[in-house]
């Protein structure tokens, strides 16, 4: 990812701060002036926790923009609000980007299946809550909604699938000066992202845990990325080549995709 493209999600992420900052005013003034609703009543209290976890998490992203994962967490929030104020549509719209953000950040690498459950496990309470809050046909309607607007997202997937599927296949390649790196450098890069843990990259290469995580913290800077969440979003679907070195020249370590 260029600078430009960076400096975009820093500006994005300032601008999050600035209305989450707004709608978390309002809603407390509303909520201390407001008589017309009961001051029990749950969605007041959701509503003002989701402000408060949206605007931590901008302020997050205004340190680190790249952070995806904060993204994705604020969509789940601002999905499972939705779905208690019955905005099931926009509910639905901010779950799947919280997905394809954690998706984007390789959350669901390893154990897809569990992950996706534990996943659905709120979107399904706040349906619950819909049917005894609302009745049976006002959560039929509601299940309609959602259908229709899942309905577009996959007409919307398959348009888009040919555009996404071509541009995956350009493999975007970083070229690393010989002189700072090695062949073993590559390999700790793709196998950082291809998902493997620290350990397993030192089980793998027969050096300790600690050798490759302060290897990766020196990789980091190199890389200009922070963290190894900043890694894997800035260069997920890269791989990496030594311009120069000792038998190392035009050697590539393409990092896979693996299959869940």
């Amino acid at each position: 990812m260029d600078f430009d493209e960076k400096k975009l999600w820093e500006i994005l992420g300032r601008i999050g701060a600035a209305i989450t900052a707004f709608c978390l005013i309002v809603s407390l003034f509303q909520f201390f002036t407001d008589d017309s609703q009961n001051l029990d009543d749950i969605r007041k209290f959701i509503r003002i926790a989701i402000n408060i976890i949206a605007f931590l998490l901008f302020l997050r992203l205004c340190f680190d923009p790249l952070d995806f994962r904060c993204y994705s967490v604020l969509f789940y929030c601002y999905g499972i609000g939705n779905f208690f104020d019955n905005g099931n549509i926009l509910g639905i719209l901010c779950l799947g980007l919280s997905f394809l953000f954690l998706n984007f950040s390789n959350f669901f690498k390893s154990y897809r299946s569990i992950k996706t459950c534990v996943f659905m496990i709120l979107p399904v309470v706040s349906l619950t809550t819909q049917f005894f809050r609302s009745g049976s046909l006002v959560f039929l309607l509601s299940l309609a909604h959602i259908a229709g607007a899942v309905y577009m997202g996959f007409v919307a997937f398959a348009v888009l699938y040919p555009i996404l599927k071509k541009a995956e296949s350009v493999k975007r390649i970083k070229i690393l000066d010989g002189a700072e790196c090695s062949s073993r450098d590559i390999e700790f890069l793709s196998s950082v992202l291809e998902g493997k843990k620290y350990s397993k990259i030192a089980l793998l290469h027969d050096v300790s845990e600690s050798t490759v995580k302060a290897r990766m913290v020196e990789l980091y800077k190199m890389l200009d990325v922070k963290t190894r969440t900043e890694f894997l979003t800035t260069y997920n679907g890269f791989s990496f080549r030594l311009n120069s070195g000792e038998n190392f020249n035009n050697v590539t370590f393409q990092a896979q995709r693996k299959e869940n």
